[in-house]
């Protein structure tokens, strides 16, 4: 079919000409080159579910796209009943029911909370690609694929003003990571994802021109993060909210700023008990439901109060920062997580001694982005390692940290002097 390689062969044209790609210091032969393997990756992405998760209901790159189908065609059949189901003002009756809901598998139509994540979003946006994409998989993997490279790029891009050398090396730390390459490749929400991240970060540090579209690509990340993974929003918000403040206090050392916005969360964390009763019932809902997974482990049961939560953090942190370890009955997807969080744990104890040194951290405005790194990290790796049993899980869900604590660990590296 003509229509893949048309959106190839445009892909490659857009690298190549558009301005926000030729800002930056990359050549074109490294931009092509990344992109490119991004491709076969995502050629290796649909192999591997297609030959080893032959449930297609249940694999994850064809689920959203199978139920997008179902909104598309309301299109035609009703179009009334299409913008509905596209704005969330489709009823929950037994017309709806029976002519959309009960067809699709992902639409999730219960009374989940809203921190597990929005699987419409997904559904949607597939239904509008198939306008452009005459129905072809290869097309929207190849979009999401594109969003995942536009992400990574932004980090990378906003990261450059931290290091004086290691330019390389910094885009094989946020682009060629295996767990990232692989999971932000394809039709999954991990593409989607860090096109929001790396949106979000770019603008918030390293911004093309200030001006109020800045402001409006900040919202727009945020409320991407809100509808398509809200603890990851949860995450990012209160460093978020740090750096604009150290920004508005300059006379003030950033990490004095952090350390009060964070104390403040924590004492909301302590107030608002729905949040630790989510936590709660997401990880009992990963314990009744996924303890047979090979790679699961057992974790310390959360009880609904904040104090549970906060006893359980020290472990929690250690097992999504450790985690998958080499003895972990892991798939083949899983071994090159292995190897890569074993290499980034070594990394980390290796700049243990830098970042604990008072005269690497003397500019403000990269105290602020370094503690912007590290704290977003810190608290999202509490928040899965907190819910999630399963090694598997933990190498998907930590897709949103890699890039930012690779940037963070890199910058030590370079200070440490390491050749």
């Amino acid at each position: 079919m003509w229509i893949f390689p048309f959106y190839l062969l445009l892909s490659f044209v857009v690298l190549n000409r558009w301005s926000y790609f030729r800002k930056g210091n990359l050549s074109l032969l490294w931009l092509n080159g990344l992109w490119t393997t991004k491709i076969l990756a995502g050629i290796s992405v649909y192999w591997i579910y297609t030959h080893f998760y032959t449930a297609r209901n249940e694999a994850d790159i064809f689920r959203y796209f199978d139920d997008s189908a179902v909104v598309y065609n309301s299109f035609w059949k009703k179009t009334s009943d299409f913008f509905k189901l596209m704005t969330g003002t489709a009823p929950d009756n037994t017309y709806f029911t029976e002519a959309y809901y009960v067809k699709m598998n992902n639409w999730a139509n219960d009374s989940r909370p809203f921190i597990y994540g929005d699987s419409r979003l997904m559904i949607r946006i597939n239904a509008l690609l198939r306008f452009f994409s005459l129905g072809s998989f290869y097309v929207h993997s190849l979009v999401f694929s594109f969003l995942g490279f536009i992400g990574l790029y932004s980090i990378y891009e906003a990261s450059q003003p931290l290091f004086k050398k290691r330019k390389q090396i910094l885009v094989i730390a946020v682009f060629c990571l295996p767990s990232v390459m692989f999971w932000t490749s394809s039709l999954l929400k991990e593409s989607l994802l860090v096109f929001f991240l790396g949106v979000l970060y770019k603008n918030v540090f390293y911004p093309s021109q200030k001006n109020k579209l800045t402001y409006l690509y900040i919202a727009l990340s945020l409320l991407g993060l809100i509808l398509l993974k809200f603890y990851v929003f949860i995450s990012i918000i209160l460093p978020l909210v740090a750096v604009f403040l150290s920004r508005l206090n300059k006379d003030k050392p950033s990490i004095i700023t952090f350390i009060l916005v964070l104390a403040v969360g924590f004492v909301l964390f302590l107030f608002i008990p729905k949040f630790s009763e989510v936590l709660v019932q997401k990880q009992h809902d990963f314990l009744n439901y996924h303890s047979s997974a090979g790679s699961y482990f057992d974790i310390p049961l959360l009880e609904n109060h904040p104090l549970s939560l906060l006893k359980n953090t020290p472990t929690a942190l250690f097992n999504a920062l450790t985690r998958p370890f080499p003895s972990s009955k892991l798939s083949l997807m899983g071994i090159p997580a292995v190897i890569e969080n074993t290499l980034l744990i070594l990394a980390l104890l290796l700049t243990l001694p830098q970042i604990f040194k008072s005269e690497n951290w003397t500019s403000k405005t990269k105290q602020s982005q370094l503690l912007f790194l590290i704290t977003y990290t810190l608290i999202l790796l509490i928040i899965i390692g907190l819910t999630t049993p399963i090694a598997g899980a933990l190498v998907r869900y930590k897709v949103a940290i890699l890039p930012f604590l690779s940037v963070f660990i890199l910058y030590f590296i370079e200070k440490r002097g390491v050749r």
